[in-house]
């Protein structure tokens, strides 16, 4: 996994990624509808200045 500058290409339409923004990361989608990048914190979206996202791991399979 690599960081993609938000500037160089989108995630797909409300998809949660990992974004980061200024010295903040989190977990977050953009909305294409809108056009705004949204960020999930104790429930309540926001919309974020989004500076990179990048792809959420695989979850462990049951052996790991």
């Amino acid at each position: 996994m690599t960081w993609t500058k938000a500037s160089d290409r989108l995630p797909e339409d409300a998809r949660d990624v990992i974004i980061a923004r200024e010295n903040w990361v989190d977990t977050g989608y953009y909305c294409k509808g809108d056009k705004q990048w949204r960020f999930n914190h104790m429930g309540v979206p926001h919309v974020a200045s989004v500076t990179h996202w990048m792809e959420l791991p695989t979850p462990p399979g049951e052996d790991e």
